[in-house]
């Protein structure tokens, strides 16, 4: 497949919201980061092949939409009635696969519409929510609204690049905004504006635990040995919660898994889909429903 095959084959879109599919088969929605695009599931795309229809949006303010505005309010529920809209006229629940604040999202989407959701796949869901309920989590907590800080008050003083290394060495360790290609970390600078809109949205959040115990669907949930010690907790708390799960921790990886070891986090999804029952059935279709006037 061509690099660019997931954003380019039937490219699906509707003001402030877009998204790529490719090939019938059971639907499965893919999820990116913050400052992602759905070319973030390429590779997994690829390996899939004809078994699933990949519909890979890219979320609000990333990807072929519009740059997010300041002024503009968001919250997990603003991404999830988008999502609906795709999945419209899906035949059936759909696989789920998502990373970071898209995980978040996924599992919102499943909270508020489990009907519409077969599976879960979530690589270190940045559910922050999570944290507040939980005594031994008030350091990892800390760390979070500290970094919000600083990307606030960076964006405060109209520094973007500042706002940005903040929150690329939050996730994947000091010193690795200076290492970052400058064209990546132009990208990242010209995207934290909605970073700092995702930061606010899952900070607002209120998921609970007992609201993820009635989450009656299999999960898996991955995570790396190497990521921050709050991605850690919160997948540790999503796993003691949730009655369907499996789990998975690499030790070779970080929080940026998904990216940085594709193949290893790829295999993992696919051994997970294996396991689920063959749907929908034969000569059934999906052709996603965009609503021009959202």
């Amino acid at each position: 497949m061509a690099d660019n095959a997931v954003t380019t084959q039937e490219h699906l879109s509707y003001p402030g919201y877009s998204a790529a599919s490719r090939d019938p088969g059971q639907p499965i929605l893919c999820l990116h980061c913050s400052t992602g695009s759905s070319r973030q599931w390429r590779s997994l795309a690829a390996s899939l092949g004809d078994r699933h229809r990949v519909i890979a949006p890219d979320l609000l303010g990333y990807g072929n939409n519009p740059p997010w505005a300041p002024n503009w309010d968001l919250r997990l529920e603003t991404e999830v009635r988008r999502l609906v809209q795709l999945m419209v006229s899906a035949p059936g629940p759909v696989d789920v696969v998502a990373h970071s604040f898209g995980a978040a999202v996924a599992v919102k989407l499943a909270l508020l519409h489990p009907e519409k959701v077969r599976s879960l796949t979530v690589f270190e869901p940045v559910l922050f929510a999570l944290l507040r309920r939980d005594a031994d989590s008030r350091a990892a907590l800390a760390e979070i609204f500290a970094a919000s800080s600083q990307i606030d008050y960076s964006l405060a003083d109209g520094n973007t690049d500042r706002a940005a290394r903040t929150f690329i060495d939050f996730w994947s360790g000091n010193g690795t905004w200076s290492s970052m290609p400058q064209a990546r970390r132009q990208g990242v600078s010209a995207r934290i504006e909605k970073v700092r809109a995702d930061f606010d949205a899952l900070l607002a959040d209120e998921t609970t635990l007992s609201e993820l115990a009635r989450l009656d669907i299999p999960v898996l949930c991955l995570s790396g040995e190497q990521s921050p010690a709050v991605t850690r907790r919160i997948t540790d708390l999503l796993c003691a919660a949730l009655p369907r799960v499996r789990s998975k921790r690499f030790e070779e990886m970080g929080h940026m898994g998904p990216l940085t070891h594709p193949r290893l986090v790829n295999d993992s999804i696919e051994e997970f889909l294996k396991f689920l029952p063959v749907q929908p059935a034969a000569g059934a279709t999906y052709t996603p429903v965009i609503d021009r006037a959202a």
